[in-house]
């Protein structure tokens, strides 16, 4: 029998939450031109891990973790680590209002879904109704979210550009919207979507395809994050450009975070010297432990105020394109790279001619950036994930003291940077126009 452990997602108003969106087997345009990149299972756990680390919440939508399921046939020890951590509520799923177990969610898109969702779900029917029967539920007024994801598309289809999608097809577009809520019974999903968008022949137009198709999927997430009260993490972030500045913009209740694409905050993370076998060794109670952690707190202030900057970016560029996005990732990843490397070099320098030892020297770097202080932030709420792996059994918590460790060393380097680039961001880097 499913747990359910709220009545209604209120309680998530007084957290921090991300809406992961990763695991959406929607998440980009299916077509021959547009291959959609293939994540593994374990990176997935990765990515899912490590947006634990900034956050109380990490919403991941009952779909999105059946998708999941059907990647690969290493269901059994990707569901056991999945099950960890929804356990520890750090993972967020909910049902429909109406619904009283797993079994009638299941059912419903057994009976109910689109062509695709039922295939999906009838392929893992089994493993399904067994994942949730055994994790915390919560329940969640879907009326509510399914009114916003029409009126969302409609506005998202409005904020394309004309010389992209003309004025003529965006009211074509939103004339079928209209008359399908008109229906009544006919409930609007994004299939339903997709086949306006082919019978109006936009499927043979790839540029006005896909930008309607960003508009949908960014409708659907927001309409999400608003029932969950969460931001949005999206792997790709930069494909949402093409809606313009506004989805990043500081002052919408729930925006696109681009510092919680997991992709650049995993490679922050390696930057620092983390390896992927340590974050997919992370369990529930290592990832608190890092939480807590002095060293991790102060890493995480400078990783926020990173965040901002980019943010801040985004909102207010006049037009920020899908390839400035994606120059700007892989330029901040070479500059943190090499920023590491030359104040390595410096410092190490500095330590020989003044014949100290590198104790001083980490004893100086955490004065200066305040190891001793939680700061801010604090240590942020909530635990981990994952699955046991070798490099946790060497001793209680080792792991999460050998990556606070890893962190603390390269810190003062990425002090320097995030200094930098607040100072050269807005001069040079990124240009107001395309």
């Amino acid at each position: 029998m499913v747990i359910v452990i709220m009545a209604d997602l209120d309680f998530l108003k007084k957290t921090n939450n991300i809406y992961y969106t990763g695991l959406d087997y929607r998440a980009f345009p299916n077509d021959d031109k547009h291959k959609k990149i293939y994540i593994s299972q374990s990176m997935h756990l990765c990515y899912l891990k490590i947006l634990s680390l900034l956050v109380d919440h990490v919403i991941v939508p009952p779909t999105f973790i059946v998708s999941g399921m059907s990647q690969n046939d290493k269901d059994e020890k990707f569901i056991r680590a999945l099950m960890d951590f929804f356990l520890s509520k750090s993972f967020i799923t909910s049902v429909y209002g109406s619904m009283n177990s797993a079994s009638d969610f299941v059912e419903h898109k057994l009976h109910y879904g689109d062509h695709e969702e039922k295939s999906l779900f009838n392929s893992r029917k089994h493993e399904a109704k067994t994942f949730f029967n055994n994790i915390p539920l919560i329940k969640r007024n879907v009326e509510n979210q399914s009114k916003g994801f029409k009126q969302g598309i409609i506005e998202n289809i409005y904020l394309i550009s004309e010389s992209i999608l003309p004025k003529e097809i965006k009211g074509k577009i939103e004339n079928r919207l209209n008359f399908i809520e008109a229906q009544g019974e006919i409930a609007l999903d994004r299939m339903t979507f997709i086949n306006i968008l082919e019978n109006l022949g936009l499927k043979d137009n790839r540029r006005q395809y896909i930008a309607c198709y960003y508009a949908m999927n960014s409708s659907y997430y927001f309409s999400g994050a608003e029932i969950y009260s969460s931001d949005i993490a999206c792997l790709s972030v930069e494909e949402y450009s093409v809606l313009g500045t506004t989805k990043f913009h500081g002052n919408n209740d729930h925006k696109i975070i681009i510092g919680y694409d997991p992709s650049l905050f995993y490679m922050v993370l390696k930057c620092h010297g983390i390896t992927t076998e340590e974050i997919a060794a992370l369990t529930v109670e290592e990832i608190d432990h890092l939480k807590k952690d002095h060293r991790f707190i102060a890493f995480l202030e400078q990783y926020h105020e990173f965040a901002n900057i980019l943010q801040k970016t985004a909102s207010e560029t006049n037009r920020w394109s899908k390839k400035q996005i994606s120059d700007f990732k892989l330029l901040l990843l070479l500059e943190i790279e090499k920023r590491f490397h030359t104040e390595e070099k410096r410092l190490m320098k500095w330590i020989t001619n003044e014949d100290i030892g590198s104790g001083f020297l980490f004893s100086l770097i955490g004065a200066v950036l305040g190891f001793g202080a939680a700061g801010p932030f604090g240590a942020i709420a909530g635990s981990g994930l994952g699955f046991v792996g070798p490099l946790t059994k060497i001793g209680r918590f080792s792991l999460a003291d050998i990556i606070a460790k890893k962190i603390s060393t390269k810190q003062f380097a990425f002090y320097l940077y995030i200094e930098f680039l607040n100072e050269e961001l807005g001069k040079c880097l990124i240009p107001t126009s395309e």
